[in-house]
């Protein structure tokens, strides 16, 4: 297998959506600390970027944040990222963003090589989040993100 190219994880499974959906909140509150996600979803169609590509994939680039501002203990990680479009599920493990300068409340993830869904539509993102301590899970969802098409 050549280096990086994964399969892209794309399925339709009407109980996990549910779940997800059931279990996931906006702000998540540990430690009297709440936290939100923040999202950037995108696709690059800018000429040069992905030569030999007729279609470039979903880039979706995560934030946890603390929203008081106050540093996100190195305990707390991203492990999932999943994007519902309508019924359709993107699955990915996140690896560590390529952000400069992200301040000490904020926890960058980038997922790549997503689907080729549309530019120009919503679609609601849900992460999991572990606590490497206890091993606790909790899941945040953000509505509503918009994939923008970058040129």
């Amino acid at each position: 297998m050549t280096a990086c190219k994964k399969p892209v994880t794309i399925f339709e499974d009407e109980a996990l959506l549910n779940k997800l959906y059931s279990i996931s909140v906006d702000t998540l509150t540990l430690q009297n600390q709440n936290y939100i996600i923040e999202t950037y979803l995108s696709r690059d169609f800018f000429p040069g970027i992905g030569i030999g590509k007729k279609s470039p994939p979903l880039i979706a680039d995560i934030y946890l944040v603390n929203i008081d501002s106050i540093t996100i203990p190195s305990y707390l990680d991203i492990e999932k990222l999943y994007i519902f479009q309508d019924q359709l599920i993107w699955e990915s493990t996140p690896v560590d963003g390529v952000q400069p300068y992200v301040p000490d409340y904020k926890l960058n993830k980038i997922s790549k090589n997503g689907p080729n869904w549309d530019t120009g539509i919503n679609v609601d993102v849900v992460i999991m989040v572990i606590n490497s301590l206890t091993k606790e899970q909790y899941y945040l969802i953000a509505r509503n993100q918009y994939i923008i098409r970058t040129e």
